[in-house]
C-alpha cells in the first residue's frame, strides 16, 4: 500500500495524539489467581475515594481510574478484589501514576508488579518493612532488636524524603506520625527530617505534627482520663464511653473495615475478650455506614460496636491511623496506648 506525503503527517499526529493520551492516565492490568470471577475497586488510599471499579473475568481484569493528570508524581491507593460469593478479599498496595501498570495477585500477599518504577520502589520499601518486623519478632537480644530498629528508620525516613515532593507527602507524612507514635522508628535517629524541621517555610500541617513529635511533644494521653464521647451502635443505640467505666477494664478499639491489620488483630482481640473480664468497645472511622455493617455481619465480633461518622472521637483522641487501641482502667483513666503486649497490660489491672 502506499501513501503519501500528507498519509504520513496525519499517521504521525495520530500516533503523538495515541501516546500522549496514554501518558496521561493509568491503566492498571491485573490477574488474581484465587478468584476465577469477582469484583475489583480501586480507591485512594488517603480520602478512600473509588477511583475505579471493575470485573474480574477468568482471572483477569483492567482498569482505567479517573483522576486527572498525574504525570509524573504517584497519588497511593488500594486494590481490593472480592471474589465472586464476598467470601474472600485480596488487598494490595499500590503507587498509581500515568502509565500502563500491571500486578498479579497470588492472594497468599505474593505480588507481582511492572510497568511501574515508582511501584516497584513502594512495593520493595512495604516488602523490606515487613521482613525488618519479621526479624525483629525473632531477634533474641537488645542489640540485635536496636540494630534492626535502626535500620527500618534509615528506610522509613529515606522513603519518606524522596517522596516529599509527590502526591505521596500527605500520605507518607500519617505513616512516618504514625510509626513515631507506635515507636516502629527512632525518632532520635530521624536527621534528614529533623533538618527538614528546621524549614518553617515549607511544612505543610502534618509535618508539623511529624516535628513535634520529634522534638519530644506527642499524643501523651497515658495517665490522663480518658476523653468522654457519644455513638451510635449498628442499632442505634447511643452508647457513652463513661457509663462503661466502672467495674471492669475497657479496651477502646479504633479499626475499620477496610483496614486489613485491624481484621488480622480480632482473633487475637477475641481471645483476650474471653478469657479476661473486661469491656471492648470498637469505634469503626468508616465514612460509609454501609460497609461497616456488611463488615460486623460477617466478623461477628462479641463487643459493643460504635461508628465515628465524621472522625470526630478519632480527633479527640488524636487518632491519625488504624489500629490503634486505648486501655482504661476501672477508674476512666488511660493506662496504655498501643500496647506490645495487652495481655501483660490487662494482667496489671486485675482486682
Amino acid at each position: 500500500m502506499k501513501m503519501n506525503f500528507r498519509t504520513l503527517i496525519f499517521a504521525g499526529i495520530l500516533i503523538m495524539k495515541i501516546s500522549i493520551g496514554i501518558s496521561q492516565q493509568c491503566i492498571l492490568y491485573g490477574s488474581i489467581q484465587d478468584f476465577e470471577k469477582g469484583d475489583v475497586i480501586l480507591f485512594e488510599a488517603l480520602t478512600r475515594d473509588t477511583l475505579a471499579k471493575g470485573k474480574i473475568v477468568n482471572h483477569r481484569f483492567s482498569l482505567n481510574p479517573q483522576k486527572g493528570e498525574i504525570a509524573g508524581q504517584a497519588m497511593p491507593a488500594m486494590l481490593l478484589c472480592l471474589k465472586n460469593d464476598r467470601t474472600y478479599s485480596v488487598a494490595a498496595p499500590l503507587a498509581i501514576e500515568n502509565t500502563i501498570m500491571t500486578i498479579d495477585l497470588s492472594g497468599e500477599g505474593i505480588n507481582t508488579y511492572g510497568g511501574s518504577s515508582l511501584q516497584l520502589n513502594y512495593s520493595g520499601f512495604l516488602l523490606s518493612l515487613k521482613q525488618s518486623g519479621e526479624s525483629m519478632v525473632v531477634a533474641r537480644t537488645d542489640g540485635q532488636r536496636d540494630s534492626i530498629l535502626s535500620e527500618m528508620t534509615r528506610e522509613v525516613e529515606s522513603f519518606y524524603m524522596e517522596t516529599r515532593n509527590t502526591n505521596f507527602r500527605t500520605f507518607m507524612s500519617l505513616i512516618l506520625l504514625d510509626f513515631i507514635e507506635r515507636k516502629f522508628v527512632d525518632p532520635g535517629s530521624l536527621s534528614f527530617v529533623k533538618a527538614m524541621c528546621l524549614d518553617t517555610f515549607n511544612r505543610d500541617s502534618f509535618e508539623q505534627m511529624i516535628c513535634q513529635a520529634i522534638d519530644g511533644y506527642s499524643f501523651t494521653f497515658e495517665g490522663k482520663p480518658a476523653p468522654d464521647f457519644v455513638a451510635k451502635s449498628v442499632t442505634g443505640e447511643e452508647i457513652r464511653l463513661s457509663s462503661l467505666i466502672g467495674s471492669k477494664p475497657v479496651i477502646l478499639d479504633f479499626w475499620a473495615s477496610w483496614c486489613g491489620p485491624c481484621i488480622k488483630e480480632f482473633p487475637e482481640l477475641k481471645a483476650l475478650y474471653a478469657e479476661y473480664n473486661i469491656t471492648i468497645l470498637g469505634v469503626s472511622i468508616d465514612e460509609q455506614a454501609t460497609a461497616w455493617e456488611k463488615s460486623l455481619l460477617k466478623i461477628n465480633l462479641p463487643w459493643l460496636n460504635v461508628r465515628d461518622d465524621g472522625k470526630l472521637i478519632a480527633k479527640l483522641f488524636a487518632v491519625s491511623a488504624v489500629p490503634t487501641k486505648f486501655v482504661i482502667d476501672q477508674n476512666g483513666i488511660i493506662v496504655a496506648r498501643n500496647p506490645e503486649d495487652l495481655a501483660t497490660v490487662l494482667e496489671s489491672l486485675k482486682d
